[in-house]
């Protein structure tokens, strides 16, 4: 068969359509997609792979009918994303942020008052662990963590982990980090006092904040990279200045409310900062 014999235009687009969908598959597969969209959103990488590949294989039959006028610029509505997708480059950090994106905080995360789009927990201890401690010696008693029980996003009973009723501490957890965080918002009154632990990025500076205050923020993903926004804690320390902005740390302080417009928002008065390793990914508290 000659060469002239080849539609070059169709062979252009069957590539750009199957180059595109084993890019979306490559994505899923590879978990990659997560720095651009939220989990949810795998299904749809995956049906717009499907709608490429079914484009492809339409576009077979034009493989070997001889068009004179031939077009591949349209091409470039896929190739060009594509090249785009599957440059490495490094994943969006608190340094990238506008201020102008805000912080998270009161009814944007618990969903307590105005709609916000939070989680509504409503939180109490669960007895059967804590009557499991009771039985236990007084050591193991103390080692042991009760569990915590709240509602997710689509009002289903959560377990939460990290809580200890006998010494009124919370180890707040990478996978956690903004379940407890909507606890805190909603069942303030019944945690204060509590030790919590949680790590994040040093958040300082903004026009809201006191110099001895900072947050251990986290960047939230609710659809996608566009709408990533910082949430965590205010924590109030006398050492504000040593911190690096952005940098890692392990925050460990004294949890307690503070008035604020008119809601009781929950505070953290540190007791204890130490560096700690980066945390790769963000959260995504409607997957």
């Amino acid at each position: 068969m000659t060469k002239n014999c080849w539609n070059s235009q169709a062979l252009a687009e069957i590539s750009c359509y199957l180059a595109f969908a084993g890019a979306m598959l490559y994505l899923v597969r590879s978990g990659r997609y997560l720095s651009y969209v939220t989990p949810k959103l795998a299904p749809y990488l995956c049906f717009s792979a499907a709608v490429m590949v079914v484009w492809a294989l339409s576009s077979l039959g034009r493989m070997f009918r001889i068009q004179y006028r031939k077009h591949i610029a349209h091409c470039f509505v896929l190739a060009i994303p594509l090249l785009l997708l599957l440059l490495p480059h490094d994943t969006v950090g608190l340094r990238d942020i506008s201020d102008s994106a805000g912080l998270l905080n009161g009814s944007m995360v618990s969903g307590a008052a105005g709609g916000g789009g939070g989680i509504p927990a409503t939180g109490s201890p669960i007895p059967s662990n804590q009557e499991d401690t009771e039985a236990e010696g007084p050591a193991q008693a103390e080692a042991s963590a009760d569990g915590y029980t709240t509602l997710d996003a689509y009002g289903a009973p959560l377990e939460l982990h990290g809580y200890n009723s006998r010494q009124q501490t919370i180890t707040v957890s990478n996978e956690e980090f903004y379940d407890w965080l909507c606890v805190f918002y909603t069942d303030i009154e019944q945690l204060e006092g509590f030790q919590v632990t949680m790590t994040g990025q040093v958040y300082k500076n903004t026009p809201v904040m006191a110099d001895n205050e900072f947050v251990p923020a986290r960047l939230v993903m609710a659809c996608c990279v566009a709408d990533l926004s910082p949430c965590g804690l205010f924590c109030t320390y006398g050492n504000v200045s040593e911190l690096e902005s952005d940098s890692w740390v392990t925050v460990t302080g004294i949890l307690y409310g503070e008035q604020y417009k008119g809601q009781e928002e929950p505070r953290l008065r540190v007791t204890s900062v130490v560096p700690a390793k980066p945390i790769e990914g963000y959260i995504f508290p409607y997957s």
